[in-house]
């Protein structure tokens, strides 16, 4: 199996690259800067390249039956230009490149993020759409990049969305820093509410399972897929266990509303802290059916 995958530099995308070579994939990769890479990825074919060059990302997937593109803008303070260019911009270039070349099915590393609004989700499957407006221009990219990634699929190139919930694992470089500096500077992780709201967690290693399902299974064509942990607690459990096996001081309960009107005003002013969508998703109940991933991916 010839798999092109994008974003191996980053903490997603190169637990999928490690996993696809662990199970026998021939991978190439798609990197501006391969000495960021990190160990393990050896064996792999590495092409000088970005998301916004077509040209050499259809050279990358020659020969590719599969592509994996897990590149993304995933920084929340990111200008709204930068997420477009990237997210959608990048990820059209990566369809036409792939159709291009000749591959047979795309896997598009999408997020929950695309249906995240001020509002709980609970019991969420992936046809239900929030009846508010998206929290941030970073949700509102991913949900135009998989819609976009979507609507590409035919019967010549498939193209399959996973949209993995609160990522967490070995191998973190972004989110864990940032939870273990606020727990240290501000003397525990915000819960933003008393910390009971169900949070929708992805381990990194049940995303890699679902990947490589998605690149092998049938009947997955034109489909996206919550991928979250099955067993699901509240926020204030995981944020105890983590803060527990870390040494980090416990976290801490506050009042969900006013903590939202402070995130409002650092983002209008551009204060360092915890932004709208943040509070949100802290604050907010996320628990995802993912019965269809069960059924058609076996996670």
């Amino acid at each position: 199996m010839k798999v092109l995958i994008t974003g191996a530099t980053g903490f997603v995308g190169r637990a999928i690259a490690r996993s696809l070579l662990k199970h026998g994939a021939s991978l190439h990769i798609l990197a501006r800067d391969p000495q960021r890479l990190g160990p393990h990825l050896d064996a792999a074919v590495v092409h000088l390249g970005d998301l916004s060059d077509p040209q050499k990302i259809a050279v990358a997937a020659t020969g590719c039956a599969f592509v994996v593109h897990a590149a993304s803008e995933s920084n929340l303070r990111s200008d709204e230009r930068v997420l477009k260019w990237v997210n959608i911009a990048g990820t059209e270039n990566v369809l036409n490149a792939a159709r291009y070349a000749g591959c047979r099915r795309v896997v598009y590393i999408s997020c929950a993020d695309v249906t995240l609004a001020n509002c709980d989700r609970l019991h969420w499957n992936e046809d239900r759409r929030p009846d508010r407006t998206l929290m941030d221009a970073h949700a509102r990219s991913k949900q135009l990049a998989e819609e976009l990634a979507l609507a590409s699929s035919t019967s010549k190139m498939e193209v399959v969305a996973l949209r993995p919930a609160w990522l967490w694992g070995p191998g973190d470089t972004s989110v864990l820093p940032g939870l273990c500096k606020e727990a240290v500077t501000m003397r525990g992780i915000a819960l933003c509410g008393r910390g009971r709201n169900y949070l929708a967690t992805t381990h990194i290693e049940l995303l890699t399972d679902a990947v490589r399902a998605s690149l092998g299974n049938t009947d997955v064509a034109g489909k996206s897929y919550y991928v979250t942990d099955l067993t699901q607690g509240s926020s204030e459990e995981f944020f105890n266990a983590l803060s527990t096996t870390l040494g980090l001081p416990m976290p801490r309960k506050s009042y969900a509303f006013k903590e939202l009107l402070w995130a409002r005003y650092r983002q209008r002013y551009g204060k360092p802290g915890l932004l709208p969508s943040e509070v949100v998703k802290r604050s907010r109940s996320s628990l995802f059916d993912v019965q269809r991933a069960v059924k058609d991916l076996g996670i």
